[in-house]
């Protein structure tokens, strides 16, 4: 930028901050005054609760909390409104450090304003999040959520476990659904609908630096699905959900991305802001048309992979008994990867998501050296280089690690070989093959402190390691382990690998068929 249009440019905000101070400062003493009025009020009803001792009992502590959450964001939003207000104060008066007015202004239109005026439905969210917080109240939730997931039950896929051990890991693995959408693709959409959307109504208003955020932070979310497409990593290649049309607009928004309009934007000079547009024109409009499609397809892309995947959760557990088999057989590496090609054809939208894609992941804000990278049946690194940070959270990323390792891999082990020693080692083992030590570790760790996010308690033991038709020996031999590998194989429609991995199984398999069938005895005399 030249020295006359550096110039220019701290004319330009001088003159803005003197003249846009009064439409800024008194709005935000009155936004202010009204969330502290709110949120006083708020404060005061949770003394009052407090002083009834529980008396009013679930009732009571419900409102306790709705008045805490409520007064929390009330105050804090007063505060905000504050330091705008004394914010436009100092810009009028000559300060250049910090936002300037036209920014506060556009905070305040687009923003306080409309937060403000939303107070009713914040404070019904907030009623709604306490209630999650009162135990009686979650534990009713979550019956309900048992309820539901049975019915889903009955029309979704065989599993290993039975009874009240593939009830609450099906409704466990459902409700994860829920929980990594927020913290990945949907935070995602939100964010750049408040980045884009929220810049351009900004420009309006002379802000630059919003839209500035906005498309940086929307180019970001395209390059990590063009990085997965790159990769190969997207659909029909595999069953990840990047969809090929959003894929290729992705492609669009990274090859065409107006580098340097964003940058004029974030330099806040208006003179480069025109000189750019002017060059950039078609680059700027091809990225504000695609974005309304591009997040229509993330959106349409998550819900169509999701709901299917809730019919498929009970597979989950006898995918990693199949990994297993092939992990502890004596093949040959070429059988083995032969054997695990086939099997992962199988894998269902559960297991994909929490096995395959999210833990793998480069978290949002990461680098490449936060991300868990995958060793296959053979001992190899799997690298498939797609290095641009996702849009899902840390916790996202290690919640998904925690459900494979603790929710389905320690399940369906304890439940195979009766035995909790052995199924905790084999866990550990597969948990670390597939996202790294560090990962193990960390699992391992949680346990032991009594923060694991999926526990086993004695009785979730109990019922896993009690007789079934298989037999009533505890632990199981390994024979009777290698005759239920088998049929797990087998059930999946893998009869070759099943043989492949099992002969002397597969052998007592037919001289059992050929007892029922004359002509196949006569045959194999």
């Amino acid at each position: 930028m030249s020295a006359d249009s550096g110039g220019f440019a701290d004319t330009w905000r001088r003159v803005n901050d003197t003249v846009l101070a009064p439409f800024v400062v008194l709005p935000n003493l009155g936004l202010a005054a009204v969330n502290a009025v709110v949120g006083a009020t708020a404060r005061l009803a949770e003394r009052a609760v407090q002083a009834t001792g529980g008396a009013f009992g679930t009732a009571g502590e419900l409102a306790e909390r709705v008045s805490e959450r409520v007064a929390a964001g009330t105050l804090g939003a007063a505060r905000e409104a504050a330091d705008t207000a004394l914010q436009a104060m100092r810009n009028a008066a000559g300060g250049m450090t910090g936002p300037g007015s036209n920014a506060l202004l556009a905070s305040t239109v687009l923003h306080e304003g409309p937060a403000t005026a939303a107070l009713p439905l914040a404070i019904g969210w907030d009623a709604l999040a306490a209630a999650w917080d009162v135990p009686a109240i979650e534990n009713g939730a979550y019956e309900l959520w048992l309820q539901f997931c049975r019915v889903l039950d009955t029309r979704s896929s065989f599993g290993v476990l039975t009874g009240r051990q593939r009830l609450e890991t099906d409704a466990s693995m459902r409700l994860a659904f829920l929980r990594l959408a927020p913290e990945g693709p949907w935070q995602a959409v939100l964010r750049d609908f408040n980045g884009v959307v929220g810049g351009v109504l900004a420009l309006g208003m002379g802000d630059f630096s919003w839209l500035a955020r906005g498309a940086n932070g929307f180019w970001g979310s395209m390059e990590y699905v063009y990085d997965k497409a790159l990769a190969g990593e997207t659909l029909p290649q595999v069953d990840f959900p990047i969809g090929q049309l959003l894929a290729k607009e992705a492609a669009e928004v990274i090859k065409r991305f107006p580098r340097q309009f964003v940058a004029a934007l974030a330099s806040g000079d208006p003179v480069q802001v025109v000189k750019a547009l002017n060059e950039e024109a078609g680059e700027v409009f091809t990225m504000l048309a695609l974005y309304p499609f591009c997040d229509f397809q993330v959106i349409y892309d998550t819900v169509v992979y999701i709901l299917p995947a809730w019919l498929q959760v009970a597979d989950a557990p006898n995918y990693v008994l199949c990994e297993l088999a092939v992990v502890d057989s004596d093949l040959s590496d070429e059988n083995k990867e032969y054997a695990m090609g086939h099997i992962r054809e199988t894998a269902g939208k559960a297991t994909i998501e929490f096995e395959y894609y999210v833990p793998l992941v480069v978290p949002l804000g990461g680098t490449a050296a936060d991300q868990a990278l995958r060793t296959s049946v053979t001992g190899k690194v799997i690298n498939h280089h797609t290095i641009a940070p996702s849009v899902f959270e840390e916790s996202a990323v290690q919640r998904a690690q925690s459900l494979t390792s603790e929710l389905v891999q320690m399940r369906a082990f304890l439940w195979l070989y009766r035995d909790e020693a052995k199924a905790r080692e084999k866990s550990y083992r597969e948990t670390a093959r597939k996202f790294g030590r560090a990962a193990a570790d960390r699992i391992e760790q949680q346990r032991r402190e009594g923060r694991a996010l999926y526990p086993l308690t004695p009785k979730d033991v109990a019922e896993l390691i009690q007789p079934d038709r298989w037999s009533s020996d505890v632990p199981r031999s390994q024979r009777e382990v290698n005759e239920i590998l088998y049929e797990v194989l087998h059930r999946r429609g893998l009869l070759y690998v099943a043989n492949l991995l099992f002969p002397l199984v597969a052998e007592r398999k037919q001289q059992l068929s050929a007892a029922y069938r004359p002509e196949l005895a006569v045959a194999a005399s």
